[in-house]
C-alpha cells in the first residue's frame, strides 16, 4: 500500500510540473501585442526613466488611448522594472517567460504556506490528500487562474505576499512580516483590508513594519520620478474620487476603469449581484 501511495504521489508531481510547464509555454507563445504584461512592462519602463507613468497607452479597450494602469499606484513599476529590463534584453517572450515564472512560483508559495498554516487543524493530512485539495482548488478556480497566468496578472503573487506576511508574523518575525505586506501593498494596495487584522491579532509591530516598508517603496518610486509628486497626486485623487462615487455603472474619474462583466473588483461584482444592472449593461448577457 505505501509503494503504491508513493507512485501515485510521484505521478502527482509529474502532473502539476506539466501543468507548469504547459502554463508557461501558454504565456510565453502568446501574441506579442496581447496580454496586461504589455501595460506592466511599459509601466516598469516609464518609472525607471521617470516618465509620467499613468500617460496615454493604447492596450486595451479596443486599442484607443486610455490612462496607463491608472488604480495602481507608482510604487507598482518597482515590481515590474526588472521585466521591463528582461524585455529590453530579450524581447516581450523574455519577458513574459520571467513573469510567468514569478506567477508560478506565487502559487507553489501560496499552496506550501496554506499547509503550512492549516498543520494545527489537519495535522495528520498525507501529502496525497493535499495534491488532491489542490486539484480540487485549481478545477474550482481554474478559470480565474488560467486567465491570470495567460494574461500576466499580479494576483497570484499579492496573494503569495499577503499569506507569507501572516506566515512571518504567526512565527514572531515581525520585520519579515511587514516586509511581505509592505510589498504587496505597494504594488496593489487593495490588501490595505488586511493590515487592520495584524492589529486584530496583536501584531503591532508586524503592522508599523508594513507601514514603513510601504512608505519605503512609496520614497522609493518617488526619487525614480525625480521627486515629482504629478504621478502620486493623481493616483489619489482618483481613488479618493472613485471611493465616493455612489455610483458604480458611472464612468469613473481620471481614466479609472469603468464597470465591464468582466472587471472582477470587489466594488463591480457587488453592484452585479445587489445592484440594478442598467439596461446597456444588461443587453450585453443573455441572462
Amino acid at each position: 500500500m505505501e509503494l503504491r501511495q508513493q507512485r501515485l504521489l510521484r505521478w502527482c508531481r509529474v502532473g502539476f510540473g506539466l501543468l507548469g510547464a504547459f502554463v508557461l509555454l501558454r504565456a510565453v507563445l502568446r501574441p506579442e501585442h496581447r496580454g496586461v504584461i504589455l501595460d506592466h512592462l511599459e509601466f516598469g519602463r516609464r518609472l525607471w526613466l521617470g516618465e509620467p507613468v499613468y500617460a496615454p497607452w493604447p492596450a486595451g479597450r479596443g486599442g484607443a488611448m486610455h490612462p496607463l494602469h491608472p488604480p495602481y499606484p507608482p510604487s507598482f513599476g518597482l515590481l515590474t522594472m526588472p521585466f521591463a529590463g528582461l524585455a529590453a534584453l530579450g524581447g516581450t517572450p523574455l519577458a513574459r517567460a520571467g513573469w510567468a515564472i514569478l506567477q508560478l512560483a506565487g502559487a507553489v508559495g501560496v499552496a506550501r504556506l496554506l499547509r503550512r498554516l492549516a498543520e494545527p487543524w489537519v495535522p495528520n493530512w498525507s501529502a496525497l490528500r493535499w495534491y488532491g485539495l489542490w486539484a480540487l482548488l485549481l478545477l474550482l478556480g481554474g478559470r480565474f487562474l488560467l486567465r491570470d497566468l495567460h494574461g500576466g496578472g499580479g494576483n497570484l503573487v499579492n496573494l503569495w505576499l499577503c499569506l507569507a506576511a501572516f506566515a512571518a508574523a504567526s512565527s514572531g518575525r515581525e520585520r519579515l512580516a511587514g516586509l511581505w505586506l509592505g510589498c504587496s501593498l505597494a504594488t496593489k494596495p487593495t490588501q490595505l483590508w488586511l493590515w487592520p487584522l495584524l492589529l486584530l491579532f496583536g501584531q503591532r509591530r508586524a503592522a508599523g513594519w508594513t507601514l514603513l516598508c510601504g512608505a519605503g517603496a512609496a520614497l522609493a518610486s518617488l526619487a525614480l520620478l525625480r521627486f515629482d509628486p504629478a504621478c502620486w497626486v493623481r493616483w489619489v485623487q482618483g481613488s479618493v474620487a472613485l471611493a465616493g462615487q455612489a455610483d458604480a455603472f458611472a464612468e469613473p474619474e481620471l481614466g479609472f476603469p469603468p464597470f465591464t462583466w468582466m472587471n472582477q473588483s470587489l466594488r463591480c461584482a457587488l453592484a452585479r449581484w445587489l445592484g440594478t444592472v442598467p439596461e446597456p449593461f444588461a443587453a450585453q448577457v443573455e441572462l
